[in-house]
């Protein structure tokens, strides 16, 4: 979760769920050479629709990305119903 989200929100993945501002998830070994779908339980808790700024990091690069929770992001739409 960005900086100034704190007291926002919380995020949290994998079986032993506890919403925190940050998760850590690693990857499983590939399966015969081949990579393998994941699927882990967890998820965004918000106390309002919020669009949530996320920094990413994975092998070594950094991304930030903004995940909506209730509400679309700017340059998105909502999902149709």
């Amino acid at each position: 979760m960005a900086s100034g989200w704190e007291d926002k929100a919380r995020l949290g993945w994998g079986s032993s769920v506890v919403p925190a501002v940050s998760a850590h998830v690693r990857a499983c070994a590939p399966v015969d050479d081949r990579p393998q779908w994941l699927a882990f339980v967890g998820g965004t808790w918000v106390a309002r629709p919020a669009c949530l700024p996320l920094t990413i990091t994975s092998r070594g690069q950094t991304a930030h990305v903004q995940l909506g929770v209730g509400v679309p992001c700017d340059g998105t739409t909502p999902p149709s119903s």
